[in-house]
């Protein structure tokens, strides 16, 4: 994988290797709880959320490659 972003795209640790990848995007709102009621809006939207399953299986996938065993999150 390549690219810029603003999450964890991969970490290592010993022989443990982490990835945090989480598709769609929000807006900022003007405050704390603004904020808050995008972000629930953003996990309860159907098409970010197919748009993070994508993104999952494609770092599942190529971490699958050199991994023996891989623990993902049932939910962004």
């Amino acid at each position: 994988l390549v690219g810029a972003s603003p999450e964890l795209l991969v970490r290592k640790t010993g022989t443990r290797v982490e990835s945090v990848a989480l598709a769609g995007s929000a807006r900022r709102g003007s405050d704390a709880d603004e904020d808050e009621r995008y972000g629930r809006a953003l996990l309860a939207s159907d098409k970010d959320r197919r748009e993070h399953e994508m993104a999952a299986l494609t770092v599942e996938t190529a971490l699958g490659e050199i991994s023996r065993r891989i623990v993902r999150d049932a939910e962004p």
